[in-house]
Parts: C-alpha cells; sequence; structure tokens
C-alpha cells in the first residue's frame, strides 16, 4: 500500500493527558491555526485521539491567536416597547403614518404628463394592520384630508404616531389651531369634552431617528416590495 505506516496503524491518544494536548497544539499551530474539524483531520494523519472531536475545539478556544481572529460581538440590547405597542386597543386607535414615493400616475382626466403622488401607510401599532392612502402632495392640507378619509374609514384616532417631517409638523398644527376656533366657538362643556376625547393627538418621534419607527418602516419595506414587482416601470392609471 502507499498510505504510511502511522495512517495504516495510527497512535492512539488517551484523551485528556498532556501528550495528547501537545500534539494537538502542534497540529493547529502547523494548520495556521485551522478549526477545530482542520485540527482534528490532521492529526488523524498520524494518531487516533480518544475524544478528539473535544479535543480539537479546547485547544481552538484556548489559543491566544485564534481567540483575537474571531472576536464575540456585542448585541445590541434592544429596548422595552412602548405602551402603546402592549396596550390591547381597538386596530387603528394608536397608528403610525408614513409617506412613500414619489410615483407617477397618468392625469385622471385628458392628456398630458404624469402626475406626481404619494403613498401614506398608515399601521396600526397594536395589531400591525396596514392601511394605504393616496396623497396628493406633501403639503399639510393633503396631510389633513388624508387622515380625515382615513377616520372616515376606520374609526377615531387617539394617538398618531410619526416622524418630523414638515408636512406631519404642519398638520399637527393646523390640526391644534382648528380644535382651538372651534372650541373658541363653542364654550360649552358638553362641546369641549366632546373635542378633547375625540381631538387626535401627534406624537413625534425624535428628528433624525428613523430606528424609532421601525414598524411603519417595515411597512414601508414590504410595500415597495410588492409594489415594484407589480408595475414595473409602467405608468399607473
Amino acid at each position: 500500500m502507499d498510505a504510511p505506516y502511522d495512517s495504516r496503524f495510527p497512535n492512539i491518544l488517551p484523551a485528556d493527558h498532556q501528550p495528547s494536548w501537545l500534539i494537538a497544539r502542534s497540529n493547529h499551530v502547523r494548520t495556521l491555526h485551522g478549526g477545530p474539524s482542520l485540527t482534528l483531520a490532521t492529526m488523524r494523519q498520524r494518531f487516533r485521539p480518544l475524544r478528539g472531536r473535544q479535543l480539537a475545539r479546547q485547544v481552538v478556544r484556548k489559543c491566544p491567536t485564534s481567540f483575537r481572529c474571531q472576536p464575540r460581538l456585542a448585541q445590541q440590547i434592544m429596548a422595552p416597547l412602548p405602551a402603546v405597542r402592549v396596550r390591547p386597543a381597538r386596530p387603528f386607535l394608536y397608528s403610525g403614518l408614513d409617506y412613500c414615493g414619489s410615483f407617477f400616475v397618468r392625469p385622471l382626466s385628458g392628456r398630458g404628463s404624469s402626475v406626481k403622488i404619494y403613498v401614506g401607510l398608515f399601521v396600526c401599532l397594536v395589531v400591525k394592520a396596514v392601511y394605504l392612502e393616496l396623497i396628493a402632495d406633501l403639503s399639510s392640507s393633503a396631510c389633513i384630508n388624508a387622515v380625515k378619509r382615513f377616520v372616515a374609514r376606520r374609526g377615531r384616532i387617539l394617538e398618531l404616531h410619526c416622524d418630523y417631517a414638515t408636512a406631519f409638523v404642519g398638520a399637527d398644527r393646523e390640526l391644534r389651531n382648528m380644535r382651538k376656533e372651534f372650541l373658541r366657538q363653542f364654550q360649552t362643556e358638553y362641546w369641549k369634552g366632546y373635542c378633547i376625547v375625540n381631538g387626535i393627538t401627534f406624537r413625534h418621534i425624535p428628528a433624525r431617528s428613523p430606528h424609532f419607527g421601525g414598524i411603519w418602516e417595515a411597512g414601508i419595506k414590504s410595500f415597495k416590495f410588492h409594489f415594484h414587482r407589480i408595475m414595473g416601470t409602467a405608468r399607473s392609471a
């Protein structure tokens, strides 16, 4: 046979013995600090170590060079979820809002160049249900109209979470002014109580912190994933 004598009749190495450790360490260094599988395969060319896989793992684990080359990365600790994410409530009572786009569509009447529109995504913070609404532009009035259509379809919103986009901040300001003007006209306790209970409170996440709105960012990603694969580069009718 062409195989060496040591390969045909390997020496048996006892487990948990100093010579076995030194031989495993020598083969680990000879293989340029290879992993447990490479170290064990090199040892078995001449020896048959008992519990060899365990021995190879211990050698690799206790090797300073291998330890420095495979550092253990620190894991980011996830912050506790907000109270609205874990509190049982009616769908869309606590919602998040974000825009995506722009998208180009054909004009509704006549001929002409394509019109730019946006898609507003409302996501329930409790059950993660998603509602899509077409929005004409980035103005505050268009945002308020989208919120009105959403409320008419899905019911009253108690809190609307969003980022610090200009349209959202402007819509919040206009709704507050409209509510103050309405309360000024109807100063009775009944009307005050009704408007306070049915008012929408805007909750803005910190500026330049999109990870605070991961729930609606995930919804935007899902919408774009399916939308672009269905529509492609075509203009929407």
